[in-house]
């Protein structure tokens, strides 16, 4: 066996923390034949039986047969949960179906305890629909629990062409996020309403 078969390894043996975070393409890189059938055959196979990591390294397969595993395990885990979410998530890198950003959006909006604060990161970085961004700015506007209205006002900001997922941009952007994230929900529509405009002047430093 080859290097690159114990470094994929490494991932599919991970425990702990190492096991959450999961694959990434390097583990598929540099296998010989037979190496990369053996390990699509295994992650089909841990995939197949619910496991998330296995089920988020689908589209690192880039088969149809990865896509329609992911397919089955959406339509077979129809609870809002972390299985149901990373389905959705690899199917919809696959396809790029508003159904699955729509299967996102619910989770988090009803997701079953970790399942809700993972969907709402994955809100952060998918590259939304119009649809998308309307039911996402819906929630937001109701939204009453500060943490989670801070992350959605990430998303409307996205949206609208203004990314704060780096650290550094956020720490940057605060005076602007404080000011969509108000607790009187009718300054926050206000802000929102006026958001491209609070854009261009927290761009333009006024």
């Amino acid at each position: 066996m080859t290097a690159a078969w114990d470094h994929f390894l490494t991932a599919y043996n991970a425990t702990g923390r190492e096991r959450l975070d999961g694959y990434d393409a390097s583990h598929f890189e540099g296998l010989d034949e037979a190496e990369r059938a053996r390990a699509h055959a295994m992650v089909l196979a841990r995939a197949e039986a619910g496991e998330a990591p296995e089920v988020l390294a689908l589209p690192l397969l880039g088969t149809p047969e990865a896509l329609a595993c992911a397919e089955r395990v959406f339509a077979r885990e129809r609870a809002p949960t972390e299985l149901r979410l990373a389905a959705a998530e690899a199917a919809w890198t696959m396809t790029g179906d508003p159904a699955y950003e729509r299967a996102v959006v619910a989770i988090s909006e009803r997701g079953e305890g970790v399942a809700r604060g993972l969907a709402l990161a994955l809100l952060c970085r998918m590259p939304l629909t119009a649809e998308g961004l309307r039911h996402v700015t819906a929630r937001f506007l109701t939204e009453g629990d500060r943490l989670s209205a801070v992350q959605l006002a990430k998303v409307v900001l996205r949206g609208h062409g203004f990314s704060v997922d780096d650290p550094e941009d956020f720490t940057r952007a605060l005076p602007l996020v404080r000011q969509l994230v108000a607790a009187d929900l009718a300054a926050r529509a206000e802000s929102v309403a006026r958001v491209d405009e609070l854009i261009a002047r927290h761009r333009g430093g006024g």
